[in-house]
């Protein structure tokens, strides 16, 4: 359950964010089944595939899920330490009709994922995109990820891990106007700041690129992404491959010992009435995120610099209470600063939204 209020976030109300039920049915150790329900304000499948575990090298998965590409994206919603993704997390790939071949490599500090994935597209809440042509395409994804000094080394860089990744989309809407397939930037208040001219539709041809840099030492940890994504787009004389640029710096630190448990946290001093009363365990964060969109989607009229912005800048900071591993308290203020957005050309107003969430996780 989230709640948000603050100036030009929207009027101040209760929302359920994520109701997102797991199944996981495991055979021999080797095969499972996995199945992702979304109940809330849109209701759906998220995820649905089958695996197969032969090797810590080399495993499968077929059926519908998130492509391997950024930490944020994959982590389930009750490990998130904010209470929305970056923006650099928001322009990655999401859920398709996939296969993929992964594994643990070089005595496990490496991991690898490739996969190929087609169909319709398939949106947070599970509800599915109806694009003309959109099942006729293909997208094609790679991440490497790895933790050179895990198993040796000094004890300050075993925690540092370094990754890339790619997609390449052939995935394309229509071949006339509607918005179809185009991306809609919000802010962490949930307003939408910049979309696309309605006589704007997507091309043929995209690609994104995702270097990130993730370290932890005990209770504090850093997270850095950077997001380039180049995407075809029609509607205009000329038919740009239109860019935007996206990255995040996260910082975490547990002002109380937790540890990790199945994604995530188990306080060291849980407070679950079987023991004294205890604090459970508190986590200070603070993030910087910024997108920018590039120009020639407004010198070429695809996006309208009156009503969306070209840059948007956010400067976040949260308190999480862990009570125990099932039992979450968040409260976040974030403050977002456009560079245009408004008519004749001035920038829209600045966003300051105050949420808080209680999230329970079995």
């Amino acid at each position: 359950m989230q709640q948000t209020s603050g100036s030009d976030a929207g009027s101040p109300g209760d929302l359920l964010r994520r109701a997102q039920p797991v199944l996981d049915i495991r055979f021999e150790k080797i095969y499972g089944f996995h199945i992702k329900p979304a109940l809330g304000a849109t209701s759906g499948i998220l995820d649905a595939y089958l695996e197969s575990n032969f090797t810590d090298s080399f495993r499968i998965r077929v059926g519908r899920f998130m492509p391997s590409f950024g930490r944020e994206s994959l982590q389930p919603a009750a490990a998130l330490a904010f209470n929305e993704r970056a923006f650099s997390t928001k322009q990655m790939p999401i859920r398709e009709i996939s296969g993929q071949i992964y594994g643990e490599v070089l005595g496990r500090t490496a991991e690898y994922h490739l996969g190929v994935f087609s169909g319709p597209a398939i949106d947070s809440g599970g509800s599915r995109y109806s694009i003309p042509g959109y099942d006729n395409s293909t997208d094609f994804s790679g991440r490497l990820f790895a933790r050179p000094f895990q198993d040796s080394g000094p004890n300050l860089t075993r925690g540092l891990g370094l990754g890339i990744a790619y997609d390449y989309q052939t995935q394309h809407s229509q071949t006339a106007p509607g918005n179809w397939g185009l991306t809609v930037f919000r802010s962490p208040g949930q307003k939408s700041f910049a979309s696309n001219s309605y006589d704007a539709y997507a091309g043929l041809g995209g690609e994104r690129i995702f270097p990130r840099v993730y370290y932890h030492n005990g209770p504090f940890e850093v997270l850095g992404e950077y997001m380039l994504s180049r995407r075809g787009m029609d509607g205009a004389p000329a038919t740009p491959k239109v860019g935007s640029d996206a990255f995040q710096v996260q910082f975490a630190w547990f002002v109380a010992d937790g540890n990790k448990f199945l994604g995530r946290t188990m306080p060291g001093n849980p407070l679950d009435g079987a023991s004294a009363p205890t604090a459970g365990a508190v986590q200070l964060l603070a993030r910087y995120s910024e997108l920018s969109i590039g120009q020639d989607a407004f010198t070429n009229g695809l996006i309208n610099i009156n009503r969306s912005a070209r840059n948007a800048k956010d400067f976040g900071v949260g308190l999480n209470w862990h009570l125990n591993r099932n039992t979450k308290l968040q409260l976040n203020y974030d403050q977002t600063s456009f560079e245009g957005g408004a008519p004749a050309s001035a920038d829209r107003p600045s966003e300051k939204a105050l949420s808080s969430r209680m999230q329970f996780a079995f």
